[in-house]
């Protein structure tokens, strides 16, 4: 055997050596850009995006809330100068608008404490410069005797709990005083969803304004002040405080060209804009009005508007809470519109609950009566949004099921449970002054409606089955004269079953309908002519029946003009000359 030449193998081997790690390393380097061309494919291909995140809460907020707790608010008031006056108080409770359109509002020091006043180590102790400015707040409660009151502090002042704003709400017409605290509370247990914090406040209050005598503080009774949803309300609770943020005021989701338009259009009017959403985050209104245009435009499929601007189990968790606590004041307002900034999705934010859990029903004061249309499936259905979804089959089982599903949360057993940390509170204020003053009832109506409360999550889901059944309700136009002959017109009623639907038309001298001028049924048009009846005042109304002979009335009412409080529902009025 010949013996191998080391000197030259040794060079040869060194040479493959080079050739094995130079082709390891393409490899490895091959590899790395491959990975990095599939995750940077992955990142921009919408496989997940933020559109797909789902809304979630941050429990945390509430880890130091307290349900049973009461916190003592010591408030003076101090005048404060706009446009060369001095507001006091007293303005601020009478609601004056200042020259340029707001509200009337006063300097303050607001300070916590005890029973026995401010106290030291406590928010605001020993100030002796006003640290924030109060003014009224609410629509309807602002005619109450109690009012419901907004404090704002400086900037420089801190925060208290965590919070700029301070909503101290009265709650004045609801007799057990925990309607709207009670929805927060559930709504922390609920998914795909957002709550508020929520505390019951003691409130004391020293007039100093208008130069008044210090005579001390006034006790003003219990409040609940809900957290205020704003830039950082979405901060705290884990959303995007640089989002769009809207509080619907009165708003069913049409286009409203009229009034809603970007920041940028000259005819830009945000008086307008607001009559409709106040804006509370970016002033870009460009995502809005293109959710609009896709929702307005019939020609789009409304589950593809849904999936492209709208977070569906959100949305049905929405509208099955609301349908569950009974809040029908939410079709037109008392939400939030959320969307992060880079996002096409809308999400809805819970907010202002006192009319929710019966309190249409409630016993002692008598409070308007609502219409039938105004309860379960058929509440929502003025909305374009709503409207459009439900007529969906699919849709509404899935809205069904979600109500389902809600029920064993928003149930008997857990009211119960919240109740019996409010009520040793509630009972304390409103048996003595000054709330019992203007308690709308008597004590023994407060301990009957706590009971009351605990029937009403399981009569909702009741009624929400009921309100399938039934058709939807509808608008009536304008009664026309035509060649001697008065023509009536309304919209077409429409059936979630497919039931074929006829109308009941009556004509009447009276609003109760007991003596018809005219009525004809069976009508399966949306318009019919009478003869022209004689001069006066008249009253039409219109039922739309379904085949299994359920009945709805229009979204109109009529509204006695010598006693308000008596309310005819889906009638209206015209008058023969």
């Amino acid at each position: 055997m010949e013996m191998v030449d080391r000197k030259k193998i040794i060079p040869l081997l060194i040479f493959i050596a080079i050739c094995l790690i130079t082709l390891i390393t393409c490899i490895l380097i091959s590899y790395e850009k491959s990975s990095e061309k599939e995750i940077f494919k992955g990142e921009t291909s919408g496989t997940r995006t933020l559109n797909d995140m789902q809304l979630k809460d941050n429990s945390k907020v509430y880890l130091k809330d307290k349900d049973d707790s009461v916190v003592d608010l010591y408030v003076t008031v101090k005048n404060r100068a706009v446009n060369e006056r001095d507001y006091t108080l007293d303005d601020v409770n009478g609601d004056e608008e200042t020259e340029d359109g707001q509200k009337p509002s006063v300097e303050v020091i607001m300070q916590e404490g005890t029973e026995d006043g401010p106290q030291l180590g406590l928010f605001g102790y020993g100030l002796q410069k006003s640290n924030g400015v109060m003014e009224l707040r609410g629509m309807s409660s602002k005619g109450g005797f109690q009012k419901c009151y907004a404090i704002t502090l400086f900037n420089n002042s801190g925060l208290w709990n965590g919070q700029r704003k301070i909503n101290l709400n009265k709650h004045e017409s609801d007799i057990t005083r925990v309607r709207n605290k009670l929805c927060f509370d559930y709504f922390k247990m609920i998914p795909d969803i957002t709550s508020c914090r929520t505390q019951f406040v003691h409130l004391k209050v020293k007039d100093l304004s208008g130069n008044k005598d210090d005579i001390g503080f006034v006790d003003y009774g219990l409040y609940t002040h809900v957290e205020q949803i704003n830039k950082q309300y979405l901060k705290k609770h884990g959303l995007d405080p640089n989002g769009q943020l809207y509080k619907a005021m009165n708003f069913e989701f049409y286009r409203y060209e009229d009034e809603i338009k970007n920041s940028d259009d000259p005819s830009y009017d945000k008086k307008g804009f607001e009559s409709r959403l106040e804006i509370k985050g970016k002033e870009d209104h460009l995502k809005l009005i293109g959710m609009l245009e896709d929702l307005n435009d019939d020609t789009n499929d409304i589950n593809e508007v849904i999936k492209k601007h709208f977070n569906r189990d959100n949305y049905l968790t929405w509208l099955a809470s609301n349908i569950l606590m009974d809040n029908v004041d939410t079709y037109t307002q008392n939400f939030f519109l959320y969307s992060p900034l880079n996002s096409d999705v809308w999400y809805f934010l819970p907010w202002d609950y006192d009319g929710s859990f019966g309190f249409y029903e409630q016993s002692g004061k008598m409070v308007t009566k609502r219409s039938p249309w105004e309860t379960g499936a058929s509440n929502y259905w003025s909305t374009v949004l709503y409207r459009r979804f439900m007529k969906d089959s699919e849709n509404v089982k899935q809205l069904t099921e979600k109500v389902k599903s809600l029920s064993k949360i928003i149930n008997r057993a857990n009211t119960g449970k919240l109740l019996g940390k409010y009520f040793n509170v509630i009972n304390k204020f409103v048996r003595n002054m000054p709330d019992i003053q203007y308690l709308p009832g008597t004590t023994d109506d407060l301990e009957y409606e706590y009971k009351r409360l605990l029937e009403i999550p399981e009569k909702n889901l009741e009624r929400y089955f009921i309100s399938l059944e039934v058709p939807m309700p509808f608008y009536m136009g304008e009664p026309e004269l035509k060649s001697d002959k008065y023509q009536f017109k309304w919209e077409p009623s429409y059936d979630l079953g497919g039931s074929k639907l006829t109308y009941l038309l009556e004509v009447c001298t009276n609003p109760d309908f007991l003596e018809d001028y005219f009525a004809i049924d069976g009508l399966s048009d949306t318009t019919y002519s009478i003869e022209k009846p004689p001069s006066g005042k008249y009253y039409w109304r219109v039922v739309a029946i379904n085949e299994k002979g359920k009945e709805q009335v229009a979204f109109e009412d009529y509204v006695d003009e010598l006693d308000n409080s008596k309310i005819y529902f889906g009638t209206k009025t015209f008058i023969v000359k």
